[in-house]
């Protein structure tokens, strides 16, 4: 995934725990660059762009949102926020890279 956004507002809020997973399995999102992706409740997760559709696993642990894209057994961490208006999200890596779009 790659949806590297300067979507940059310090009135964006942290999202995390119940309030994140309700998020999340309200309805799909799609990212800056036309990506979609959904997420279920089994933890599952199906991300479809120009090459076509992925299905990967997702979990919440902490204030951490994490992701895994088999048949890698890594699972890469992002702290997720949220707009003021709740329809816009951020996915933002330990490095700094932000993945961004808009709730369907």
């Amino acid at each position: 995934m790659n949806h590297a956004s300067s979507n940059a507002s310090s009135d964006w809020s942290l999202s995390h725990g119940a309030e994140l997973r309700a998020l999340l399995l309200s309805r799909p999102i799609t990212y800056d660059d036309g990506a979609r992706q959904d997420f279920a409740a089994d933890g599952s997760t199906n991300y479809t762009d120009r090459g076509g559709p992925t299905v990967g696993l997702w979990r919440l642990e902490g204030e951490q949102f994490l992701s895994n894209w088999p048949p890698s057994t890594h699972w890469d961490a992002y702290r997720v926020f949220v707009s003021p208006g709740r329809d816009r999200i951020r996915f933002v890596a330990p490095g700094g890279a932000v993945f961004a779009g808009r709730f369907d």
